[in-house]
């Protein structure tokens, strides 16, 4: 699943549905976790998922190569 809630739209409780929305369905599948990511730390989306109780689970190391 890719989502987000442009800027203008944020902080009215779209973000928080969108996410119960997906909680629910997961549920309703049988699943018992449902990952999301990768998103940086300073992100507005790391943000929002620690406010609606979302943890860290796991850290990403990108590695690139000048061409």
């Amino acid at each position: 699943m890719l989502g987000g809630v442009q800027p203008v739209y944020r902080r009215q409780g779209i973000g928080a549905r969108l996410w119960m929305h997906a909680l629910n369905r997961a549920a309703a599948h049988g699943w018992r976790t449902l990952t999301v990511g990768p998103v940086t730390d300073e992100s507005s989306g790391a943000s929002f998922l620690r406010e609606v109780g979302a943890t860290p689970q796991q850290r990403y190391v990108l590695f690139g190569a000048d061409l």
